[in-house]
């Protein structure tokens, strides 16, 4: 609690600096607040000891008016509520339809009639009015009947979670198609990962990557609040844009039991819930259990899986030489099958476009809710007891297997190819990828006996080693949490109470890829093994008080510590066979001081890396023979175990995160209402020791390898990875890396320099000042506005990088960081913060059942943290990368009440406007910057450079010298036209007449992508410009009819490393021949043996966001039919209609709706390019475009989604 304490004296201070803005409140995530004056109506004068009572299904409570004719309920459960006023000598007045929503205040001041002839007066506001006087922030709440209209607008993939309701508010993207967990959420141009989320008042953003935790389940949901502006600072979800906060039931009295069975068609589809609520009659007691399991089956762009769309499809392999590279399909080498060369129609193997994408989803979840009231002696005040367990989980299996992808027989011919031989003899069988390990310890002499089988990890028992998997086995992927809560709450007095709360929040992200494991050749699209196992505890505390009619002032404070550790097998234990190597012939004495190898048959120095069997010992003979007599500088080298077989990243860091807040709700007048607050928050990472591995360790290994590789490679600031210069002569300390060296490979290159860091922790604080205010002109007419500053703690994931094996940690932590300027394997990134502002206009239309909403928006995030993959299978770090800003405008519309007899509708319509302005990183360059660098290398090659070769937009040729238009095939030299053709004996330039390429402003504002794009890696960006969803529903007696559509325009995509070239003076082994050309370009850092060209449909360079999504309309129907008082039958029909509206490109296609990089799970399979004609090109790979391929983690597919019925069957009692 130290950390509380300080964190409260930290808040004091920032209050004090930022009095001027002190801004927003509200209470604990899970109770709203009704406040209100009651006076004469024909004197104004306050009426004292009026009778107030606020009665709804979940709670009644009932307050007395103070001499100011002032009432307050400080703490009541979310729900509609009708509010009574009583007087001796008044009309009472009753107010019906009155909605409390968590964590807002709602002022009524009413006047009441004295008392002549009428017996009393009641007026009625729907509870969907969207007119909230006193409510300070802009909040939406979906439930009860509003959510059951809304629940067929997310597809098939919504209909047993909170995604379908909250596409219905404004402000908001969800990306249609979607299933499972983390669906793709946008609020007011954010990112996914800028959103916060809380479950009754528990923060449940996974602070490995800020993921929600929750699955959204609708099961016990009482409401969902999505917060697009204003969101209280007393809210513990941490969230740059905006908050969705879901709020468990409470029982009810009476007693209320509901049993829902549903049962789905073309895909399968079943469900069954059960849930029961009750409460002893004075409520001291109250009760809600739950449970509910559901499985659905997926299907794409038809129910036929897309089979008939060959632009619908998934790499499995192709063939490939001497030089394998992914990019390249065609280099000329023999088909492993037919035996002839590759041609465009031979040895190209591709699976359905479902491949990896989710098949199956099975939801499990859980709730109980418990409440004590503990009723004072006096004074008719109860205190609050609450306990709360949760548990939700989802079981995803992927469209993954060997049947999947074709069948055994198909699958056998793709491996025999992508493997490089030998020809398959028969079908495939799928099997285990079983290993090896070495269990003794590192640094010293290998022990043969210490090699042992390990079994591929989730595998069952009692099997052989590398036995049979069966050819139909999926990869799964199983996301799970389970959350306790502990709550007392203590009322003071009337004006006051203190809510204490402790909870944990266990959850759990498990991929299996054993089917994967078969596919890793090529392009397995599914992680190995991915664990990743929370642990958070956390307690809470909120004090309010009712200070006086005009200030209720509350302050909360919050602390979490959570317990994670990733573990990600990346390879392993599939490809580390008994050929692995683990030993290197080192000096024990200086090794770590120096990192120098040596060859055991010179007695030179020799590459670390590098060698197996030859100068680096493996399992099956650890130790070589020793030929050489003297070894260089004297050493004494011996055989020194240095790997031991796992391959795996892991994650330790812990944080803990503290916050505290301030905030005083001010009635300055009847009609305005503001809200002050600030916020304090600390986010403190302890970070895990990375001086040694964390299984087996030894420092003086780790030390070593850190030396060896400063040894062998040179990087460039501003490229991404490294270059092994090991094969160049070293120095005389056995340094590789030397600066000449690093040179020779290219211009700014220099030697690695990466170091281990002591750092054990990385803590930073953020004052978050917060203001809002509400003016009622009227009881139709409101004003609304908000300011605040909110912030996002850096992914844990993103801050340090550690590894089970020293060899490749040295090699990951280094290569993939050091170009931008992080030369230890821990990152001190900073907290983004946004600077969020709105303004509303609510309208409720006198004499009618209409009101709307208007909120223009606008956002600046500074320090923006954005992802970057680095690796295949969907892995990415971060950085703070720059400074975004989001503007718009929101329009929420709503009519009559969908509980209601009539038409009822709503309508949600947003306007986004999102771009971000690149910062440098710490090497001093920027994402454009590196994006450059491409542009760079492919001007080298034109005659522009050759004549203006200090222009800042020309690069260097792979060969140093000048451009020129034809390359000797064996000298890479320059060679001369003969009228105007190339010889026979030479490759021609294709680029050496076309105009040099503007690079792109490093300055200027880009639309905001997921990902920094890199080659054939995130190419589309997320801002949509235009989102509308609609429902409207007739209902009539026991009959309702409830059409619903969602419309987006699309957002955009394209970028600059789309579409390759081939390398004129790369060594082309066959003139004329482009697919035979090699070498490695600089901007790569040496890694990609193409150029990236100008993309041969537009002519240019495309520019991020240079084209725009097709734009998306689906139609949804539901009917209900209620056959008695208790039973009643509903029907809902999704995807009617799914129409992608094409913008005329080359490469669209009607199916698609999502553009992006073509498909190969962040593998980086780019199009044929010009290696290859186009006319001659398969389809599949002509163009640099194809659908969204986002299935690794979101199970989205950027297609369009089939028809799909669902008929449920709901019981009540």
């Amino acid at each position: 609690m130290k950390a509380l304490v300080r964190a409260a004296a930290a808040l004091v201070t920032a209050a004090v600096l930022a009095a001027s803005l002190l801004p927003s409140p509200a209470l604990a995530g899970t109770t709203g607040t009704i406040v209100g004056h009651v006076v004469d109506l024909n004197t104004n004068a306050a009426i004292a000891g009026a009778k107030v009572t606020a009665s709804s299904p979940s709670q009644t409570e009932s307050s007395t008016t103070d001499a100011s004719g002032g009432f307050r309920f400080l703490s009541l459960a979310p729900d509609t509520y009708t509010v009574e006023i009583a007087r001796d000598g008044y009309d009472t007045l009753t107010l019906a339809g009155i909605t409390v929503q968590a964590d807002q205040a709602q002022t009524l001041n009413r006047a009441l009639a004295p008392k002549l002839k009428t017996i009393g007066n009641v007026t009625s506001r729907r509870a969907s009015d969207l007119v909230k006087s006193g409510t300070t922030s802009d909040v939406y709440s979906v439930s009860g009947a509003n959510a059951d209209a809304a629940a067929a607008l997310g597809g098939p993939g919504g209909l047993t979670n909170a995604y379908s309701a909250i596409q219905s508010v404004p402000g908001t993207v969800v990306q249609a198609g979607q299933q499972g967990w983390y669906q793709q959420l946008s609020i007011r141009g954010g990112d996914i990962d800028q959103v916060g989320y809380e479950l009754d008042g528990i923060p449940v953003n996974r602070v490995y990557d800020n993921a929600p935790q929750t699955m959204l389940s609708t099961l016990g949901q009482q409401e969902l609040q999505v917060y697009t502006g204003g969101t209280p600072a007393t809210s513990d979800g941490q969230g740059l844009s905006g908050y969705v906060n879901q709020v468990i039931r409470t029982g009810t009295y009476p007693l209320s039991l509901t049993v829902n069975a549903g049962v789905g068609a073309p895909a399968f589809f079943h469900r069954l819930s059960g849930e029961v609520g009750g409460a002893t009659k004075d409520r001291l007691f109250t009760y809600y259990v739950g449970a509910s399991g559901a499985n659905s089956d997926y299907r794409y762009l038809d129910n036929n899986n897309g089979a008939s769309d060959p632009r619908f499809f998934y790499p499995i392999a192709f063939p490939f030489g001497d030089n394998f590279n992914r990019f390249n399909i065609y280099d000329g080498s023999p088909s492993y099958v037919s035996g002839n060369p590759a041609t465009p129609g031979d040895g190209l193997y591709f699976a359905p476009g479902q491949t990896y994408a989710i098949s199956t989803v099975s939801q499990r979840d859980n709730v109980i809710n418990l409440h004590w009231g503990i009723p004072h002696k006096h004074g008719g005040l109860k205190d609050d007891v609450q306990a709360l367990y949760v548990t939700s989980e989802l079981f995803n299996a992927y469209y993954s297997s060997v049947n999947d992808q074709g069948g055994p027989t198909y699958v056998a011919n793709a491996l025999a190819e992508g493997n490089g031989g030998p020809a398959a003899t028969g079908p495939y069988q799928a099997f285990w990828h079983d290993g090896y390990v070495y269990n003794g310890p590192l640094f010293a002499a290998p022990n043969a006996s210490a090699v042992v089988p390990y079994y591929f990890n989730t595998s069952p028992a009692n099997r052989p080693f590398g036995g049979n998997l069966s050819n139909s086995a999926r990869d799964t992927n199983d996301n799970g949490v389970a959350v306790v809560k502990a709550q007392y709450q203590h009322a003071i007095n009337e004006r006051s109470f203190v809510r204490l709360f402790g909870y944990s929040v266990y959850s759990r992200w498990l991929i299996a890829g054993p089917a994967n494991q078969n596919f890793t050749c090529c392009f397995g699209a599914e992680l190995n093994d991915y664990e990743i196992p929370s642990h958070t505890y956390g307690a809470s505390m909120l004090y309010s008080n009712q200070l006086t009619d005009k200030h209720l002032l509350t302050f909360s404070a919050n602390e979490s510590q959570t317990k994670i550790q990733r573990r990600y097998f990346y390879a392993f234990p599939g490809n580390q066979g008994l050929g692995t190597a683990f030993t290197n012939l080192i000096d024990p004495r200086t090794a770590a001081q120096t990192g120098n190898c040596y060859d055991p048959g010179t007695g030179g120095f020799t590459s670390c890396f590098s060698g197996a069997g030859t100068t680096r010992g493996t399992f099956t003979t650890p130790t070589l023979p020793i030929a050489a007599a003297a070894f260089a500088n004297g050493a004494s080298p011996q055989w020194l175990v240095t790997e031991n077989g796992p391959l795996g990243r892991v994650n330790n860091v812990s944080p803990v995160f503290t916050a505290a807040s301030l905030t005083d709700v001010w009635n300055a007048t009847d009609k305005l209402t503001l809200n002050l607050g600030v916020r304090f928050e600390n986010y403190t990472n302890r970070l895990s020791g990375t001086t040694a591995a964390p299984i087996g360790g030894s420092s003086l290994n780790r030390a070593f390898w850190i030396k060896a590789y400063n040894n062998e490679y040179c990087f460039k600031p501003g490229v991404f990875g490294a270059v092994n210069v090991s094969s160049s002569p070293p120095d005389a300390n056995g340094v590789f890396a030397t600066p000449a060296n690093c040179a020779a490979v290219g211009p700014g290159y220099v030697p690695a320099n990466f170091r281990n860091s002591t750092l054990d922790k990385i803590s930073n604080s953020v004052v978050q000042p917060r203001l809002a205010f509400t003016y009622t002109f009227n009881p139709d007419t409101v004003v609304r506005g908000s300011f605040g500053v909110y912030s996002r703690p850096v992914n844990t994931s993103w801050l340090q990088y550690n590894d089970l094996n020293d060899r490749d940690w040295t090699k990951y932590a280094a290569s993939n960081f050091l170009g931008y300027g992080f030369s230890t394997p821990a990152h001190q990134l900073r907290p983004d913060t946004s600077y969020n502002y709105d303004l509303s206009l609510e309208q409720h239309i006198r004499g009618t059942d209409t009101s709307f909403k208007l909120t223009p928006f606008y956002r600046s995030t500074r320090d923006q943290l954005q992802a970057f993959p680095i690796g295949v299978g969907g892995i990415v770090s971060g950085f703070n990368v720059g400074h975004q800003t989001s503007y718009g405008v929101e329009l929420a519309l709503r009519k009559g009440d969908f509980a209601r007899d009539g038409f009822a509708g709503q309508l949600a319509y947003t306007y986004t406007h999102s771009r971000i302005k690149y910062a440098q990183f710490p090497s001093g360059t920027n994402v454009i910057d590196s994006i450059n660098l491409y542009v760079k290398d492919y001007n080298a090659y034109t005659s522009f450079c050759g004549t203006h070769p200090a222009d800042p937009r020309c690069g260097t040729t792979v060969s140093g010298g000048a451009p020129a238009p034809c390359y000797d095939a064996a000298t890479n030299g320059p060679v001369a036209a003969v009228g105007g053709a190339c010889p026979a004996t030479a490759t021609a330039n294709p680029y050496y007449s076309q105009p040099v390429q503007n690079l792109f402003p490093v300055n200027a504002e880009y639309t905001t992508y997921d990902q920094i794009p890199q080659p054939f890696v995130g190419e589309n960006g997320y801002e949509t410009p235009h989102v509308l969803s609609a429902i409207v529903q007739y209902k009539h007696g026991k009959f309702a009819i409830t059409p619903s559509l969602t419309y987006t325009s699309g957002a955009s995509y394209g970028s600059p490393l789309s579409y390759p070239g081939y390398i004129p003076d790369g060594g082309c082994k066959m003139p004329g021949v482009p697919y035979t050309c090699s070498g490695f370009t600089s901007a790569s850092g040496f890694g990609l043996d193409y150029l990236f060209i100008p993309n041969a449909f537009t002519g240019a360079f495309d520019n991020l966001g240079a084209f725009k999504q097709p734009s998306r309309l689906t139609l949804n129907l539901a009917t209900s039919f209620e056959a008695s008082k208790n039973v009643k039958l509903v029907v809902t029909l999704t995807g009617l209609i799914d129409k992608c509206y094409q913008r005329g490109y080359a490469w669209d296609d009607p199916n698609i709706c999502v553009y992006s990089e073509l498909p190969s799970g962040g593998a980086g399979l780019g199009p044929s390019g010009n290696f290859i004609p186009l006319a001659q090109t398969p389809v599949q790979l002509r163009y640099p475009y194809g659908d969204f391929n986002n299935n690794l983690n979101t199970g989205n597919v950027g297609v369009k989604i089939p028809f799909q019925a669902a008929v449920d069957l709901r019981i009540k009692l």
